[in-house]
């Protein structure tokens, strides 16, 4: 029994032991980027809007919900924000995943396997690999999607997977756990928490059928209240959705045909396997032919995971593949945690449920390995040296650490896009010291540069600033003609930097031709080095800034 009990509390500590570790050797050398080291400013700063009172839609235009923000906020009230505070952030977002992820899955499953699928949803939450890419892609990009991914993996489990045993207060549980996850859903990203109500509407006409109120009633009424309560109080629900409708409307190639026909390729074999398993384990397809119902809702999983994807950066990875197998095979897991069965009985339902749990374990570990080498990678990957990120050390992020691999960098002839990260940050590094001596050591400066996210104000201790987008990107969160108000924008900005050369440059371009008339009527040049041009607001008596 002490042996037993042993490897039991072993079961319960693996995934958290190896999530805090893997967190401790992303930090342990600095944090590791290869590729879209820009990206870190936008939760960052998000962090830094939410330190100033600022609210997300209100104070800032943002596609992303506020919980986003807050998560990357929490660590902040115990360290500086900094580039380890999207380690701790992801570590915050996986282990209460992981936490959600074993308590109920213990519940379904056997505990090695629920903590297995533990594990796996609480990497899929904080890997810095970038989804759909090999382990030496590290961009810790998009955390959001990561959060998403996982969520939605775990409501999935939780909806589809009924307990062996429900009762009355059992289905309230999972209810109010699957409507939790809805809304932390909703106040992440609009696209999960729609392909999240999908699949738990397709459970609700399949494997639950309707015939249990409580869970329906219990899932709704609490995302319901959630969202009525967070509008009622801050007035944030309807100013997210406008954001939301002002992004969608100027995104450009939107159903991505060409990539959801490779994604779904992509996806065939998985799909197969889903379906494969699914029909073995449907308990009724000898009276009802053609209406499987688990096998459905695990299509449904499958699919959803592709719309997510069109609408994600376009990467070949469906982390639903793998949780739709575990549905697909819930009723031969099922029995593996059955106590009384006849010897025949017995027999057929465990191998049955071995087979279901190989396959889960298998399609889980295409990715586990390559989350597990990348958080390796991390902790080994050459460095880069040199004056481009030398500035850094004197900095909030002088934990950023970039790639050391020999890349060409830029600009090329007259082209003014850099050609790599470590370039980026000698660029950027180049506007503090443009910055720095007028700013002359206030903290009251508002600084706006014309790029894709605000590296500034957390680089000189600086507020943010308000009414900007979380990120620029032209295309995808504004047009010349959906933007943010100019008066609104500029009106509390003190100075405004010009980049000469930068990533994303078609944005600079873009960004500058949307606001030109007004920078050129209020702002004038001041300062310029061989990367930027400072503008400097020409009444700028009214701030003492003179």
């Amino acid at each position: 029994m002490t042996r037993a009990r042993n490897i039991a509390v072993l079961w319960w500590l693996l995934p958290f032991a190896i999530l805090v570790l893997s967190a401790l050797l992303q930090v342990s050398r600095g944090v590791y980027f290869h590729i879209f080291t820009h990206d870190m400013f936008v939760p960052l700063e998000g962090a830094l809007h939410l330190q100033h009172g600022h609210l997300p839609h209100r104070d800032f235009v943002s596609p992303l919900g506020i919980l986003y923000y807050v998560i990357h906020w929490v660590p902040g009230l115990v360290v500086p924000i900094s580039a380890s505070t999207l380690i701790y952030a992801n570590l915050l977002a996986a282990l209460l995943v992981a936490l959600v992820a074993l308590v109920l899955g213990r519940q379904r499953l056997p505990l090695w396997l629920a903590s297995i699928v533990a594990l796996y949803l609480g990497l899929v939450a904080s890997s810095p690999r970038q989804i759909g890419e090999a382990a030496t892609a590290i961009s810790n990009n998009a955390s959001y999607n990561r959060f998403g991914w996982a969520l939605i993996g775990l409501l999935a489990i939780v909806a589809a997977c009924p307990r062996p045993d429900p009762t009355r207060r059992s289905s309230l549980i999972d209810g109010a756990v699957t409507g939790g996850l809805l809304t932390a859903l909703f106040l992440i990203k609009l696209t999960y928490a729609g392909a999240a109500l999908g699949i738990v509407l397709v459970t609700l006409v399949t494997v639950r059928r309707l015939s249990d109120w409580r869970f329906p009633a219990m899932l709704f009424g609490l995302f319901g209240s959630v969202v009525l309560l967070v509008e009622l109080g801050t007035g944030l629900i309807h100013l997210y959705l406008a954001d939301v409708r002002m992004a969608a409307s100027v995104a450009t190639d939107v159903l991505r045909p060409a990539f959801a026909i490779r994604l779904l390729f992509y996806c065939a074999t998985g799909a197969v396997a889903v379906l494969v398993i699914g029909l073995l384990n449907e308990r009724d397809q000898r009276r009802h032919r053609l209406w499987v119902p688990r096998t459905l809702l695990s299509l449904a999983i499958v699919l959803a995971g592709v719309a997510i994807g069109i609408q994600n950066h376009p990467e070949l990875e469906n982390p639903l593949l793998a949780i739709a197998v575990l549905v697909a095979g819930y009723p031969a897991l099922r029995m593996m945690r059955t106590p009384v069965l006849q010897a025949g009985e017995a027999a057929a339902g465990r191998l049955a449920g071995l087979l279901c749990a190989t396959a889960f374990v298998a399609m889980a570990a295409v990715s586990m390995v390559q989350d597990v080498a990348a958080i390796g990678w991390t902790a080994m990957a050459p460095r880069a040296r040199g004056a481009d990120v030398a500035w850094l050390a004197e900095t909030p992020i002088a934990d950023l650490a970039l790639s050391g691999s020999n890349l060409p960098v830029g600009p090329l002839g007259t082209d003014p896009a850099v050609r790599n990260d470590v370039a980026l940050m000698g660029v950027i590094g180049e506007g503090v010291a443009l910055l720095r001596p007028h700013v002359q050591g206030r903290h009251d400066a508002v600084v706006l540069p014309l790029t894709f996210s605000n590296p500034f104000p957390l680089i000189l201790g600086l507020p943010p600033v308000r009414h900007e987008i979380a990120w620029w990107h032209a295309g995808r969160t504004f047009s010349q003609d959906r933007k943010p108000d100019p008066a609104l924008l500029l009106g509390g900005v003190d100075y405004v930097m010009m980049p000469k050369r930068y990533m994303s440059y078609s944005t600079v371009l873009a960004f500058r031709q949307a606001y030109a008339p007004e920078i050129a009527r209020d702002f004038r040049v001041v300062d310029e080095n061989g990367s930027w041009q400072l503008l400097a607001r020409r009444d700028c008596r009214a701030r003492a800034l003179c």
